[in-house]
């Protein structure tokens, strides 16, 4: 999508892919796109810590009250029918997670004042549960206690589960902070 609108020079949201599901639709929706300008976010310096936005702090400080640890979670659940490579999931998940810098980053006071640090190389991968014939009720419970709040000092802010019911049944649990 990124390459579509930086090659075309027009804007192509990622929502017109699912509006126009056929190469003809796409096609269409291109020759009437609006034009713009490209402009590449430029990389900066490698630091050990960076700065915060107002509405980082904002959720840092409301993150701290009792009564707040998973207000902000955001968990993600799908169910998937049919066979799932749970090794090949992994791999995606550590791609991932090499590759956006904003899922390895945690939070931390220096001199008093928040900042963000970006971890290298960590260690990430999903949980998985082997959870065969179990109901819903069951299943929400073990999703409910998976999502846990987070400590903002410790990367990475999203952890994934993966429960295996049977062999052709699997929930996907993904629980991130923003």
């Amino acid at each position: 999508v990124s390459r579509i609108s930086m090659q075309l020079e027009i804007t192509f949201p990622l929502k017109a892919v699912f509006q126009c599901p056929t190469i003809r639709g796409m096609a269409d929706f291109i020759r009437n796109a609006t034009t713009c300008e490209y402009e590449t976010i430029e990389k900066i310096d490698h630091k050990k810590y960076y700065g915060t936005t107002s509405a980082q702090k904002r959720l840092y400080v409301i993150q701290q009250f009792e009564g707040a640890e998973t207000s902000y979670n955001m968990p993600l659940m799908l169910s998937i029918q049919g066979s799932l490579d749970i090794q090949r999931t992994c791999s995606v998940w550590r791609s991932l997670m090499d590759r956006h810098e904003a899922l390895r980053t945690s939070f931390t006071l220096v001199d008093g004042v928040l900042m963000q640090q970006v971890h290298e190389n960590l260690e990430v991968s999903f949980e998985v549960r082997e959870a065969p014939k179990a109901s819903e009720a069951e299943l929400n419970k073990m999703i409910e206690q998976f999502i846990q709040p987070f400590d903002l000092s410790q990367a990475p802010l999203v952890r994934g589960l993966i429960i295996r019911v049977s062999d052709t049944r699997f929930v996907l649990v993904v629980d991130m902070h923003p």
